[in-house]
């Protein structure tokens, strides 16, 4: 743990000593496709075979986390630790014991406003946000905020009756 933690500030530093520079920063992605399993369990559970698709992401450079597993059962729970570099028990124990999104008191801080989202700020980077489906834990305050396009199905769902008929008749 301490060596990680070290090697954690070493790259910090590096960072930052980078950006003093001038130097360009490296794009960093963070991807959580929630619900994907991991590629050994769908070649045993399922005989699909993941490994194009995670070939393809290290070509271009990504890491891929081979047998990864999540630290709580619920994806909030996880990511909120996770982006925050602390166990749920540490950054806020009464979030700890929570059961899914019932968490005591939370309003998405812990998601929208990480202490990694806060460093990586620090260092001169732009903050991408992608809309999930979960308004509660989007970061819609990001640099750059992507929101779904809505379907004509949705728009037409919104219309009350004197706009249907406009749209009806011309």
């Amino acid at each position: 743990a301490a060596a990680s933690a070290r090697e954690q500030r070493r790259a910090e530093r590096a960072a930052i000593a980078q950006t003093q520079r001038g130097d360009p920063l490296p794009d960093v992605y963070y991807i959580i496709l929630d619900g994907h399993t991991r590629s050994d369990m769908l070649r045993m559970h399922y005989h699909f075979d993941n490994e194009p698709l995670l070939q393809l992401l290290r070509d271009q450079g990504f890491f891929i986390a081979d047998c990864a597993r999540s630290n709580y059962t619920y994806t909030v729970l996880s990511l909120s630790a996770t982006l925050n570099m602390q166990y749920l028990q540490t950054l806020a124990p009464d979030l700890a014991t929570a059961q899914g999104d019932a968490w005591s008191g939370e309003d998405g801080r812990y998601l929208r406003h990480s202490l990694v989202r806060r460093k990586f700020e620090e260092m001169g980077y732009r903050y991408v946000a992608f809309e999930s489906g979960y308004p509660l834990y989007e970061a819609r305050d990001a640099d750059f905020f992507f929101a779904r396009p809505i379907t004509w199905q949705e728009c037409w769902q919104t219309l009350n009756p004197f706009e249907e008929l406009v749209l009806n008749t011309t």
